[in-house]
């Protein structure tokens, strides 16, 4: 069941979809129908616990991958662009040396499973 969470949240993460989504009686329906042993969250436990362990879980996961490279190699850009409902967005971009693979790039609610207020 961990793992079904854990795609839920990042669905919604990844998705930018409005936490809300949690709470919507057909999105409710739909994970019902697919497994009824799902119990979601709330909306509450979603924003105190879920998101700030996804989001500590992604630092550390970056941390060691930044901690592995060259520092002299690193670049960080900012990124704004707007919503579906005109919100603007902002993200991090970050570029860096890997010891494996030449460059990497880790974008905010990406490969790293950031938040995008990271």
């Amino acid at each position: 069941m961990a793992s079904i969470m854990r795609a839920i949240l990042l669905f919604i993460v990844r998705g930018m979809f409005p936490l809300s989504l949690i709470d919507n009686v057909h999105f409710r329906k739909l994970v019902l129908v697919l497994d009824p042993r799902i119990v979601l969250p709330s909306r509450s436990t979603l924003t105190s616990t879920l998101l700030p362990e996804l989001y500590e879980a992604a630092k550390s996961k970056l941390h060691e991958e930044l901690d592995s490279c060259k520092y002299d190699g690193v670049i960080i850009t900012p990124s704004f662009f707007y919503s579906t409902t005109t919100a603007v967005i902002s993200t991090t971009r970050c570029f860096f040396c890997h010891p494996i693979l030449p460059i990497k790039d880790a974008l905010a609610n990406g490969s790293f499973d950031l938040p995008l207020h990271w």
